[in-house]
């Protein structure tokens, strides 16, 4: 028997003929094929109001060097303190001294920082 809730498009099945296939017979597969790849996207936030450019992500820095270099004010006015430095690889392209800032959630892209190496936006 089916029971019309509301206006809402929901319905409760209280019919032993319903029935959910048991897991067991579900397929699925054992292992990732060769043809299945794994893609990691690296969002950046351009930011023209970032002084430096800036990762949460340590495991994006090469060659990480842990060093304290002060503290920086985010735009909701929090200091956080900058933890160490490095560069990140995405793909064929280089990301030159980017700031580890611990707890950061987005990477940000330093408009400013981009500009003062001549480069044009």
């Amino acid at each position: 028997m089916n029971y019309l809730l509301d206006d809402h498009n929901f319905f409760i099945f209280d019919d032993v003929n319903v029935r959910i296939s048991p897991v067991s017979k579900m397929p699925f597969r054992k292992k990732p094929s060769d043809s299945m790849h794994i893609v990691q996207i690296c969002l950046w936030i351009i930011d023209s109001g970032c002084l430096m450019h800036m990762t949460g992500n340590r495991a994006l820095l090469t060659n990480f060097v842990e060093k304290f270099l002060g503290t920086v004010c985010l735009g909701n006015n929090d200091f956080v303190v900058i933890a160490g430095y490095e560069d990140v690889v995405i793909g064929s392209k280089t990301i030159k001294k980017v700031y580890y800032v611990e707890g950061l959630g987005h990477n940000l892209f330093s408009v400013g920082q981009f500009c003062d190496k001549g480069l044009e936006v």
